[in-house]
């Protein structure tokens, strides 16, 4: 049963058009928006939190229309790219304000701000002043506020986009883990596709303002819908040419596909179709171009063309097995 439905949701602003033609998140998951800056990813969050009109559509929470509910009615949570707390406050000062604004009694004050800051790992925050926390101690303290009301939803804006890389590692461990400890449903909006393979459960791709692939991590990045998919999940392996007699053709090289005839088409050669011989031989197209060191592997491309990796440094000529149960064929729409 679907937790939070969006059906046929319009939003024109200028140039710009957003339709969103189905989607359903289930309790309890975390859902991601991808896609590239002005996709319409931070548009498509704003609709659902009501700080912005669509002109047509739904949106239905707990099978509630909450289409045309004022944001603040919504119950659901908005955790934006930079925190936005009181610098001048203290950590504690900072949430007692959003609790009085939300006329919540004092004297339930300290216990929520203490609930909140445990489950978000920042109690010994709580005296500290806003303007001395580092950013990842400040989206700590941005999550324990927006989870103070239990919100039914909760929506995360780029939350990790102003973090280094060791501290983007730990808030996705922490936030993995407080979103299954409380069964929240969350939705997140990133252009890292490394946050969203991390994260999510589900995931949708917009382009434009629409999507062009919704499903699991593994089944966007197994089975990119176009060019356009796989190269935004960062498959290099996409070439454009024609099948016959069981060959693919294309400028660079030509290889045995098991396939029916067909012209212009566009062949993903993921990398886990790729496996190495290292024996050598001394067909050209078999070269070695360049070899970067990155991530504790090698990223080897060939003068074809072709790119792999490999855990040790390739000897110049090489062997590489195509795993040809693993290509993907893709009619050549121009994307």
């Amino acid at each position: 049963m679907s937790y939070l439905k969006i059906k046929n949701l319009i939003s024109k602003l200028d140039s710009f058009s957003l339709h969103i033609k189905d989607v359903e998140i289930k309790k309890g998951s975390f859902f991601g928006v991808l896609g590239y800056s002005g996709a319409g990813k931070s548009t498509l969050l704003n609709l659902i939190c009501g700080l912005e009109k669509q002109d047509s559509g739904s949106i239905l929470l707990e099978d509630k229309d909450i289409t045309n509910i004022p944001a603040h009615k919504r119950e659901i949570a908005y955790v934006f790219q930079n925190s936005l707390l009181f610098e001048g406050l203290n950590v504690k000062e900072n949430l007692a304000y959003l609790l009085t604004a939300k006329s919540i009694q004092k004297h339930k004050h300290e216990k929520i701000i203490e609930d909140a800051l445990s489950d978000c790992d920042a109690s010994k925050l709580i005296q500290r002043d806003i303007s001395t926390l580092s950013g990842g101690e400040k989206q700590r303290v941005a999550i324990a506020m927006a989870l103070m009301f239990k919100p039914k939803l909760l929506i995360l804006d780029e939350p990790f986009s102003n973090l280094d890389t060791s501290l983007k590692i730990k808030m996705r461990t922490f936030l993995k883990m407080l979103i299954k400890k409380h069964n929240i449903t969350a939705i997140m909006v990133t252009h890292d596709k490394d946050d969203a393979f991390e994260l999510c459960d589900q995931m949708v791709l917009l382009s434009q303002g629409k999507i062009i692939q919704k499903g699991t991590p593994k089944e966007l990045y197994e089975n990119p819908a176009s060019p356009k998919c796989a190269q935004y999940f960062g498959l290099e392996n996409i070439f454009y040419g024609n099948i016959k007699n069981n060959m693919f053709s294309c400028n660079n090289f030509s290889l045995f596909i098991n396939y029916e005839d067909i012209q212009n088409i566009v062949l993903i050669i993921p990398f886990n179709a790729i496996t190495i011989d290292t024996s050598k031989i001394d067909d050209e197209d078999v070269e070695i171009e360049s070899m970067i060191f990155t991530e504790g592997r090698w990223k080897n491309r060939l003068k074809n063309g072709i790119v792999f990796f490999s855990m040790e440094k390739l000897k110049n000529n090489i062997k590489i097995i195509i795993d040809e149960k693993r290509l993907i064929i893709k009619e050549n729409n121009n994307d």
